[in-house]
């Protein structure tokens, strides 16, 4: 275990790092009876084992990229029934779509160079109602209005050092994440609903994106949240009936935030035709841009 590892996990462990998980833990406990609830960068499992112990109703999995940490979550008995997966980076998250009704990213997704395929992991196996929650230090405020809170028995902990020691390592790329804003940016790209509120005494933001979707919607256009490069072919989802590949795409682009196909007649026996659509920041954070006027694809039954 590295030295960042250690320093990590001795600040999840130590008594203020629950007021940091406060306002999500909250939120996961009026989720309904039975939710299922991914934790996105687990860690030591804090967050499950609190969760754990007020709500054993829920279906709880964390995961996590470093194996240690996963190791150290496994070791917590609250934790006996909670599934455990250490994911790697390059790889899709091992869940089927829809797999969740909320996902959590605690001090997580400011520390991406680029948080837009986490992100797209994210909603890809988040239900069509579900939300995500994203809590990210500020760099702001001050760590002793947070000891403040604390019951007495625990603002003298040895511990709660490593607080002023977060504050002071989270600082620049939370400022630089508060500035940018780039949650919501990537929540209007992905036509998703966001909201924000500072938490710990300023020290935190919590982030929501609920998605919305409905399979009942009249136009059966779907989003799937992705940020790759198309070179001829694509997996996308059409309507209830999950995912689909759509293949021999007349077109190469670069990169952008999302793509939606819409169902039209059969051309075909066995599959649909597609008509293939965009959404790109200089779209307009709403609506669909047509990217190429006969740009189409055969969506065929899996």
């Amino acid at each position: 275990m590295t030295t960042a590892t250690r320093l990590l996990a001795a600040a999840q462990d130590a008594p203020w790092y629950r007021s940091f998980l406060a306002a999500v833990f909250e939120r996961v406990c009026a989720l309904p009876h039975g939710s299922r609830v991914l934790d996105l960068g687990t860690g030591p499992g804090i967050l499950l084992e609190l969760i754990a112990h007020a709500r054993p109703d829920l279906q709880l999995v964390g995961t996590d990229l470093d194996a240690a940490m996963i190791q150290r979550a496994a070791r917590r008995q609250s934790l006996g029934n909670t599934r455990l997966i250490h994911t790697h980076p390059d790889q899709p998250l091992p869940f089927e779509q829809g797999a969740f009704d909320l996902v959590a990213m605690c001090s997580v997704l400011f520390l991406q160079p680029d948080p837009a395929p986490l992100l797209a992991e994210a909603l890809r196996v988040l239900d069509q109602r579900g939300e995500v929650l994203v809590l990210t230090p500020t760099g702001k405020g001050n760590p002793r209005d947070v000891l403040r809170t604390l019951p007495r028995g625990r603002r003298g902990s040895v511990r709660n050092v490593t607080l002023f020691v977060w504050h002071q390592a989270t600082t620049p790329a939370g400022r630089r994440w508060g500035n940018r804003r780039p949650l919501q940016s990537l929540g209007d790209s992905f036509g998703l609903t966001y909201s924000s509120e500072e938490v710990m005494c300023g020290m935190a933001t919590l982030e929501r994106l609920r998605t919305g979707w409905s399979h009942q919607a009249a136009d059966p256009a779907t989003l799937v949240p992705q940020r790759r490069t198309l070179t001829g072919g694509l997996v996308a989802r059409l309507g209830p009936g999950g995912w689909r590949p759509v293949v021999d795409l007349p077109l190469t682009c670069g990169n952008f935030w999302g793509w939606g196909v819409r169902e039209l007649p059969p051309h075909s026996p066995g599959g649909w035709g597609g008509a293939l659509h965009f959404r790109t920041p200089g779209g307009g954070p709403r609506g669909w841009r047509r990217h190429r006027e006969h740009a189409s694809g055969w969506a065929r039954r899996a």
